[in-house]
């Protein structure tokens, strides 16, 4: 992935610095011409780990979380923070009707999930072992949505829960090796793909997983999982 990435800006580069010597009309024409455009956006410098939608609003989680309805050309407005945290980077929607977010205390570092129906208001999730790091969801037509919390509970140790019932505590899945959380899950319309840093694993029950173990190099580690 990395070096596809790299293939394409290299092709952008060169494009871009061909268009400067093309004809009387290039880049230094359109920048003459250039028109403001007018930009409802989150600032640019922000960092999204994660968004979904519920009902007719988009939320994502970029520090803080923060919402807009969809389609619509409004800005996007911050959402309340629990109480004794301020920062979140993982947010997920969960069979539309709950979103659930790791929040943290960037003072102390402890963590906590919580869920929300609105962004307005937040109620903690509680039952875990280690700090909550993450947590994601996915859809399997036959069943119902499966959501996952990794948490660590030190240096070489971490846990990974699952739940199919929102008002449930999530229950500790085994089988799983948790070492840096979870990452990503996903359906390809009959079985799940859960990715760890380690390794991916797949199965249509989420307490019975088969390990595919792909090949790594070193130090490598997974970050996304797509299924098209």
């Amino acid at each position: 992935m990395k070096k596809t990435i790299l293939l394409i800006f290299t092709a952008l580069l060169l494009v871009s610095f061909t268009a400067c010597n093309q004809s009387d009309i290039g880049i230094f024409y359109g920048i003459e011409k250039e028109e403001k455009i007018v930009d409802n956006s989150l600032p640019n410098t922000l960092t999204v780990g994660g968004m979904g939608k519920l009902g007719t609003k988009l939320f994502v989680a970029a520090g803080k979380v923060y919402k807009k309805t969809s389609g619509s050309s409004e800005e996007w407005v911050k959402c309340a923070t629990p109480s004794g945290y301020d920062l979140t980077t993982s947010l997920t929607v969960f069979e539309d009707t709950r979103i659930f977010a790791v929040w943290f205390n960037k003072d102390t570092a402890d963590s906590a999930l919580y869920w929300s129906t609105d962004g307005n208001s937040w109620t903690e999730v509680t039952g875990f072992t280690g700090d909550v790091t993450h947590v994601e969801s996915a859809h399997l037509a036959t069943n119902n949505g499966i959501m996952v919390v990794s948490t660590r509970v030190d240096s070489n140790t971490g846990n990974i829960y699952t739940t199919d019932d929102p008002l449930v505590v999530p229950s500790l899945l085994n089988g799983v090796n948790a070492l840096g959380g979870i990452v990503d899950i996903d359906c390809d319309g009959s079985e799940y793909w859960l990715l760890t840093m380690q390794n991916i694993y797949t199965g249509i029950d989420m307490d019975n997983l088969a390990a595919e173990s792909p090949s790594r190099e070193g130090d490598e580690y997974f970050r996304n999982l797509y299924i098209y």
